[in-house]
């Protein structure tokens, strides 16, 4: 969990892709971070630097 609105319920996760992270990788770090969320919603955002 990045950023947590306690009052909201929200949780903000950031992930920053690398060489050594596929597609599926993220979708796991997520399907976790989704399972370990007690938030009634959850906003996710995807970068990459180049």
């Amino acid at each position: 969990m990045d950023i947590l609105l306690e009052e909201e319920q929200i949780t903000i996760e950031v992930k920053m892709t690398r060489p050594d992270l596929s597609d599926g990788g993220i979708g796991d770090q997520s399907i976790m971070d989704i399972a370990h969320s007690e938030s009634q919603a959850m906003a996710c955002c995807r970068f990459a630097i180049t």
